[in-house]
């Protein structure tokens, strides 16, 4: 059977050869980007992304963000400051009301690239959704109690505890979801996203915790993603039948019940 057949004929190779959005084995990030074809548009601060989350479905739930809604219920509260990095146009936010009630004069900000944010600043207005804020900056989420992020850290060239070590009160709750870890080495690919293209990195899962645990944070969940999965083109060996979420909470804070949510 000629290798076309072959392909044509078997799901899994065809995914593996074919249709898989992830390419290339690269030893850095910039090495990853520098591989981006000429004309096309780097990363999610293009006008392709922000087509795209224009008209995203953001009641959209996805299998593990019941977890997140699980952590995160105990810990709102009135006042609560909310960073939610990566949060694109605020999906998060509208996924999470349908699991609870969001208490009175709760601050969610989220914190993406400039054209995402500009969308997600149009439809909270639309949505009339309160609380909902937007910025650029990480240094933002200084003095915040919770920080969520969910598919956003492999596509980031800085570790999230090299900035998390930067701020002067970095938030004491991290939920984290979506994140592709495993106990390989960590590499670098690159993603290709319609007609868009991101540098993505897969991190070795102790050296993840790790660097976290070295801020001060002990873990006290993790979970598998199924409906996250991943493969390389041409690269068959590397493989993720599933993402993973974490949740880690600073040594000296407690891990509120669920009897505490609302």
């Amino acid at each position: 059977m000629m290798l076309r057949e072959k392909i044509q004929s078997n799901a899994l190779l065809r995914k593996v050869l074919v249709g898989t959005p992830w390419r290339g084995v690269y030893p850095s990030f910039d090495a990853a980007q520098g591989e981006i074809p000429q004309g096309k548009s780097v990363g999610y601060n293009s006008k392709e992304a922000a087509e795209i989350f224009r008209t995203y479905p953001v009641l959209r739930k996805r299998p593990t963000d019941y977890v997140t809604a699980f952590h995160l219920k105990p810990l709102l509260k009135e006042g609560l400051r909310l960073f939610d990095f990566g949060g694109s146009v605020g999906i998060a936010y509208y996924v999470n009301k349908q699991y609870m009630k969001m208490p009175a004069g709760i601050d969610w900000l989220v914190c993406d690239v400039p054209v995402i944010v500009e969308v997600g600043r149009e439809r909270a207005l639309q949505e009339q959704s309160q609380g909902l804020r937007f910025t650029t900056e990480f240094s933002d989420a200084d003095g915040s109690d919770v920080l969520i992020t969910a598919g956003t850290l492999q596509f980031i060239k800085e570790p999230l505890s090299a900035k998390l070590g930067a701020l002067k009160a970095a938030p004491p709750y991290l939920i984290i979801n979506r994140v592709p870890t495993w106990d390989g080495e960590h590499f670098y690919t690159l993603h290709q996203i319609g007609e868009f293209f991101c540098p993505y990195q897969i991190f070795n899962r102790q050296e993840f915790i790790d660097a976290l645990m070295k801020l001060g944070y002990r873990l006290v969940d993790s979970w598998d993603c199924p409906e996250s999965t991943l493969s390389v083109r041409l690269k068959p060996r590397l493989r993720l039948r599933n993402y993973q979420g974490f949740y880690f909470v600073k040594d000296s804070y407690p891990v509120p019940s669920m009897a505490g949510g609302n």
